[in-house]
């Protein structure tokens, strides 16, 4: 947002909203296709992680099922909070991938205005 000032706020929104979308896009297919694979369940037996990854699959599937895509939109909205803690955790929702992608997209936006207006206000504080 900062280090292209010559580009305009919506066309550096619309490119990062693109990019997080494209590249959430990817990480949803490819996992939903690695957690059902054979060798990723060899992979957690062999490094001995399959309680620590059940607990997280646990935990996922407990907050998405509270709070559903909406909790999806937040955690990627919200400025501090974990991002990849929520595209891993989606994919227990019953969401298609189009819907994900416009969730990341959508709360890529909201969350670089907040920084980005939460700096202008800062910034004019000051001086």
């Amino acid at each position: 947002m900062f280090l292209f000032p010559e580009l305009s706020r919506i066309t550096v929104l619309v490119a990062c909203a693109l990019g997080k979308g494209s590249g959430a896009y990817v990480v949803f297919i490819s996992g939903d296709w690695l957690g059902k694979s054979d060798f990723f369940k060899g992979l957690m037996r062999l490094l001995k992680v399959e309680r620590l990854w059940s607990r997280f699959l646990g935990w996922s599937q407990r907050f998405m099922t509270s709070y559903g895509f909406l909790g999806f939109l937040a955690f990627m909205s919200i400025p501090g909070m974990p991002m990849r803690s929520a595209i891993y955790s989606v994919s227990v929702l019953d969401i298609n991938g189009i819907q994900f992608a416009l969730g990341a997209a959508v709360g890529t936006i909201v969350r670089n205005s907040l920084v980005y207006f939460g700096y202008l206000g800062i910034k004019s504080l000051i001086s």
